[in-house]
């Protein structure tokens, strides 16, 4: 798969209480929560956050949180990918670009549409809902 580079993507910009209400909602985890999961441990998760390889999100306490959907197939292992196609190192804007409405008639999320067409389907939806080409 070949990705053509383009700037930066911008950063999305989120109110301190919304970001926090994100990171507090069901599907997110600590490192610790998901260690009896079978990802490894909390330094193994947070080494993997670091490296682009999981989505990690800082809270404004201590402690990262990782959306549980992520470590489910069909996104295991998708979003180094996605780090790449998105050209970030920032988990937020993946997790803002997955959970945000793609430009299509039914408004279906990426995260859906990885679900119902795989991860090739998910990274050919990257320049369409980014302008990028």
């Amino acid at each position: 798969m070949t990705i053509t580079s383009a700037p930066e993507a911008p950063t999305p910009t989120y109110d301190c209480g919304e970001q926090e209400e994100r990171l507090e909602a069901a599907d997110m985890f600590s490192a610790f929560g998901l260690v009896g999961c079978a990802v490894g441990g909390s330094q193994a998760l947070k080494r993997w956050a670091a490296s682009g390889r999981v989505m990690g999100l800082e809270r404004v306490q201590p402690g990262m949180r990782f959306p549980r959907r992520q470590f489910e197939q069909p996104l295991r292992g998708a979003i180094p990918t996605l780090f790449e196609a998105l050209e970030t190192r920032d988990p937020w804007v993946v997790l803002n670009w997955l959970e945000g409405p793609l430009e299509s008639p039914d408004g279906k999320t990426p995260r859906v549409a990885v679900e119902r067409g795989g991860v090739e389907r998910l990274v050919a939806l990257v320049p369409q809902t980014t302008g990028r080409e």
